[in-house]
């Protein structure tokens, strides 16, 4: 690198060299040219003065010797050279200094002979008679100066080189020697002096080789870690096999040998497995089939796998949260809940247990896997999903880790685009989060056994929620239509009818395009009569519509947005053969004892606020809503007795939740010491639950709304 940094100074410094006497003798040339023409101004300004020919004549050859003095007639033929016979010059009128001076007054050029390699310079000026008087001198070109002061510009060429050359060295010098001091030391290069525009590069390099260094050392100890892992099983069975097969085994013993080969040939398969695992994992290029999963489910499933395994550890395994859908591969989904949640017993302490959640949020679908097991400090948090990392090395022994559980627990999130994160503190158990994109609707559809499938229509404007809703039925075992008019609703029943294959239900919004709820069902009993499904309407406002609908002949009232658990109400007793009975969810909350409560609903989200409100509207109770903690704070105290109870999110601008219900319960007023608080939020994890205690809150109930679970508790703090 020296010598090419050198020889390229040495380069640019030849070139510069050049280029600078060039441009030198360029210029001096350009100066001498200009100094010529004003001497030959000069002398035409004072023989301007003759008056005639004779004059000029008279007056011979001006002051130099070597100026040459032409008189043009204004014909262009030479009257007079100083040098030449003017007879035998031949006509001048086509002379570019003639011309020009003919023209305006005065004239100049330069031209060259090629022959003696001189420039001629010619200045022409015109007199009184017209005629033309021209003056010339010869003086060197451009070339022969050049040529000239070639030895002198080649001598002072060579010493500017030596000079650079010996500049050159000394910068290369100067310029490399931290870069090899850097190559020498790389390790210590935080503490290297250098000029500043090396430190980017600096930093690079120490980046670079901080990297290479730690997949060194993780490439060591993973094969340090390979070894050993192998050869501990292999070494128990060896062993044992040498004590058997020299006999120095009683028949006691070696049926305890024989059982330590079993145990160590198990492990021996099972970390052979994970690795064969790993590296299928890792050559995974192409996308694994993949499907619409019920992960609450599946965690369930888990879950009732390994509670024997649980009682073993003398740990309890519980599911908790919400059904929330993700799309993956069913087999690596399976694998990465059995990992985690058998991570979460092996490291835990006896008596310990481990949570797991499934739920939706803010577009992600989670899961979390909580032990109340040993933890995990800081310092080994970041590595845990390397392979073959153990943070206790004797626990792993002792449980029968092979250390590559959570490696492909990791490999499978990245694989199916999602990510995994660990909360852990030494003593206090680990938490571990999955997220993936959130996917609606339900899993494929579901063999529900005995129970009756029914065929059901669901008619709404809104195609998002008829679909959703046609996707729970299905996913309940029923078979499910949709229509998005009144009058194809209508005619969709008209036909399914007259085919033999009817409805049984029918969901109406009330709100029907082009034909409403009550228009669509008097033409479907004008075609069908007495064969009429049943119908159910739905609506945000149920108290608005339920006396039309009643004397309408509706079977109930479904409040929107329809939930899961609703319908399943709703169909769980026409199926069990309730079917005279009319099915009026919100008629049977209506007799909760809210009618006259006034509650303060404190939420940010303005859909969600008008949700609950209009869900909790139909039971009597009195609504009103703030926008956040701080406005609901201002609320309660500018107006002592007048909420029988607070609804209060916890994620808020301004103020959250538990700092709402803090600064009420700070107010040490009778009515806010006794006033109920409910949470009601997304955050459902058994430390939000205790956040809430401790903020003052008198209960804790979690997203998405569940309008008989709210009312129920509400009823009981009211």
């Amino acid at each position: 690198m020296k010598k090419k940094i050198n020889k390229m100074m040495i380069l640019i410094a030849t070139v510069t060299i050049l280029l600078t006497m060039v441009l030198i003798t360029i210029v001096y040339y350009d100066l001498f040219r200009r100094q010529v023409l004003e001497d030959l101004k000069s002398y035409g300004s004072l023989l301007k003065s003759c008056s005639s020919v004779e004059e000029i004549k008279e007056n011979g050859v001006p002051v130099e010797s070597d100026l040459r003095l032409t008189l043009i007639g204004s014909d262009g033929q030479v009257l007079y050279d100083n040098e030449a016979d003017s007879v035998a010059m031949g006509n001048h009128a086509s002379r570019p200094e003639i011309q020009e001076a003919m023209r305006d007054g005065e004239g100049e050029a330069v031209r060259n002979s090629e022959t003696l390699s001189q420039s001629t310079f010619y200045y022409a000026i015109r007199l009184e008679d017209g005629s033309i008087l021209r003056l010339s001198k010869d003086a060197r070109s451009i070339y022969s100066i050049f040529s000239q002061a070639l030895p002198m510009m080649v001598g002072i060429f060579v010493v500017l080189l030596v000079l650079c050359m010996v500049a050159a060295r000394v910068l290369t010098t100067k310029l490399v020697a931290p870069i090899e001091k850097l190559a020498q030391n790389i390790g210590e290069c935080t503490e290297m002096q250098t000029y500043e525009e090396l430190t980017p590069f600096m930093t690079m390099i120490r980046k670079q080789h901080e990297d290479i260094m730690k997949n060194a050392r993780m490439r060591q100890e993973f094969s340090a870690n390979v070894s050993h892992e192998l050869k501990t099983p292999l070494t128990s069975i060896s062993g044992y096999a040498e004590l058997i097969e020299t006999g120095m085994a009683s028949e006691q013993d070696t049926v305890r040998f024989a059982h330590g080969i079993h145990n160590s040939a198990n492990r021996l398969l099972t970390l052979i497995n994970d690795i064969i695992r790993l590296s299928e994992l890792d050559g995974t290029e192409e996308e694994a089939d993949t499907e619409l999963l019920n992960l609450h489910e599946m965690a369930q499933n888990c879950v009732e796998m390994l509670k024997m395994s649980a009682e073993k550890h003398n740990v309890t395994i519980a599911l908790n949260g919400t059904e929330c859908y993700v799309t993956a591969n069913r087999q690596m989904m399976e694998e990465l809940l059995y990992n985690l949640c058998d991570n979460a017993i092996r490291y835990n302490n006896p008596g310990g247990s481990v949570d797991v959640q499934t739920y939706a949020r803010e577009g992600h679908t989670y899961l979390v896997v909580k032990d109340t097991g040993i933890g995990i400090s800081k310092e080994h948090q970041e590595r845990i999903f390397e392979r073959f990392y153990r943070v206790d090395k004797s626990h792993s022994k002792a449980s029968g880790g092979t250390g590559l559980g959570l490696a492909i627990s990791k490999n499978i999130v990245d694989l199916m685009g999602g990510d995994i994160s660990v909360e852990s503190a030494p003593g206090k158990g680990s938490r571990f989060t999955v997220r993936f994109e959130l996917e609606l609707g339900p899993e494929p559809e579901k063999d529900l056994g005995d129970e009756r499938h029914l065929h059901i229509l669901m008619a709404d404007a809104d195609e998002v929620c008829c679909r959703r809703v046609a996707a729970d039925l299905e996913h309940m075992g029923h078979r499910a239509d949709i229509a998005l008019t009144g009058p194809g609703a209508a005619q969709r029943v008209i036909n399914c009818a007259r085919e033999g294959a009817g409805y049984d239900w029918m969901l109406l919004n009330w709100d029907l395009p082009e034909a409403n709820a009550l228009q669509t069902l008097e033409a479907i009993r004008g075609a069908l009569g007495d064969e009429t499904p049943k119908c159910v309407f739905t609506a945000y406002d149920v108290a608005a519509v339920e006396k039309q609908g009643r004397e309408a002949g509706a079977r109930g009232f479904l409040t929107k947005p329809i939930f899961r658990s609703r319908l399943q109400t709703l169909l769980g007793q026409d199926s069990q053969g309730e079917t005279g009975a009319a099915i009026e969810p919100m008629e049977a909350l209506k007799g909760l004892a809210l009618r006259g409560k006034r509650i303060l609903m404190v939420e940010d989200n303005a859909l969600n606020r008008e949700i609950a409100a209009e869900l909790l509207g139909v039971t009597g109770a009195e609504i009103e809503t703030a926008e956040n903690g701080r406005e609901a704070l201002n609320t309660v105290r500018s107006r002592p007795g007048e909420f029988d109870l607070v609804l209060m999110d916890i994620q808020m601008p301004v103020m959250n939740g538990y700092e709402a219900a803090q600064a009420i319960r700070a107010l040490h007023r009778p009515d806010t010491d006794a006033l109920p608080i409910v949470a009601l939020t997304a955050n459902a994890f058994d430390e939000d639950v205790l956040r809430s205690r401790k903020a003052g809150m008198n209960a804790h109930l979690s997203k998405p709304l569940d309008i008989r679970k709210l009312v129920e508790t509400l009823q009981g703090l009211m």
